[in-house]
C-alpha cells in the first residue's frame, strides 16, 4: 500500500522539479524599465517606492525599473522617474518611446512600439501586456522658438546664373556698422 502512494509522489515530485519557476508567476505582472535615452541622465534617488536604480553597463547610463506592473495599472509611479530625468545641456525634453507595443486603458487599443508618448500619457492613459523599456527623447534647445522659421525670403538683385565662362561677382558689401561680426 505505501509503494501505491510512494511512486505518484515521487512522480509529481520529478514533474515540479522540472517545471520552471516562471510557470508560478502571476499572470499579468510585467517589468517596465525607463531608460534617460541619449542626451539625457537620470540622478538616483531611493524615495521611489517599489522602483530599481540600476547602471547599464554596456553604455554606463543609469536607469529605473519596476517589477511585477498589473496590465490594470496606471504607470502613475513614472512621475517620480520624470522627476530625475535631466537633458544634457543643450538639450530638452521631448516624449518617450516603447519597444513594444502599451495599451490605453479603457478601451485597451494597442499603441504600437516607436509611437511618440508624452509624460502625461505615459502617466495617466496606458497600460502594459508585456515588458516593456521606454526610453526618453530630447530635441536640441534653441534661443529661437519653432515658430520664428523664416519661410519666405525676397532677394532683391542678386545674379541667380551666369552664362559658360563667366566667374561669378561678388555685389554685396558688409555694412560698416558689422564689419567686426564677419
Amino acid at each position: 500500500m505505501a509503494k501505491k502512494r510512494f511512486f505518484p509522489a515521487l512522480l509529481l515530485a520529478l514533474v515540479l522539479s522540472l517545471t520552471p519557476l516562471s510557470a508560478f508567476a502571476e499572470s499579468g505582472a510585467y517589468a517596465v524599465k525607463f531608460y534617460p535615452g541619449d542626451y539625457g541622465t537620470m540622478s538616483k534617488n531611493d524615495q521611489i517606492p517599489f522602483v530599481y536604480y540600476g547602471i547599464d553597463d554596456d553604455v554606463n547610463k543609469p536607469f529605473y525599473y519596476k517589477l511585477n506592473v498589473s496590465e490594470t495599472e496606471t504607470l502613475s509611479f513614472v512621475g517620480s522617474i520624470m522627476d530625475t530625468l535631466l537633458p544634457n545641456s543643450g538639450y530638452e525634453f521631448a516624449y518617450w518611446t516603447a519597444d513594444a507595443a502599451v495599451y490605453r486603458v479603457g478601451n485597451d487599443t494597442a499603441i504600437p512600439a516607436g509611437t511618440p508618448l508624452s509624460s502625461e500619457q505615459l502617466q495617466n492613459t496606458i497600460t502594459v501586456k508585456s515588458d516593456v523599456t521606454f526610453t526618453a527623447h530630447f530635441k536640441q534647445s534653441s534661443e529661437n522658438p519653432d515658430d520664428s522659421e523664416i519661410t519666405t525670403v525676397k532677394i532683391i538683385g542678386a545674379t541667380l546664373s551666369y552664362n559658360p565662362g563667366d566667374a561669378p561677382r561678388a555685389t554685396a558689401a558688409v555694412a560698416a556698422a558689422d564689419q567686426g561680426k564677419y
